[in-house]
């Protein structure tokens, strides 16, 4: 059973060279997600600022129309909200390893 569930996630790749791509994979991922998750915290307080004065804090340009201005926070939030996607890939990562590592 556990030779099965290893070959349903490495297929025929030699055991000991899949664990070592998974653990690349995994610590990849994880580096990835710490990276994003310190860009994502500066533009956080980019965007609190922005939202607070009404205003782009690194211009100090104001906005004439709110629409305009809804959709420079729009921006900024979508930028916000991309760890999500990361932490997704880390854990599929994640799984895919413990299946092999299990």
């Amino acid at each position: 059973e556990k030779h099965t569930r290893i070959e349903g996630v490495i297929g025929i790749e030699p055991f000991v060279e899949a664990h070592a791509r998974l653990q690349r994979e995994l610590e990849d991922a994880e580096n990835d997600v710490n990276k994003v998750g310190k860009v994502v915290e500066t533009w956080r307080r980019f965007y609190e600022k922005a939202r607070d004065s009404h205003s782009c804090p690194l211009c100090k340009r104001g906005f004439e129309h709110e629409g305009n201005f809804q959709e420079f926070l729009a921006t900024l939030n979508m930028v916000v909200s991309r760890p999500q996607a990361e932490s997704v890939r880390l854990q599929e990562v994640k799984e895919r390893f413990e299946r092999v590592d299990a």
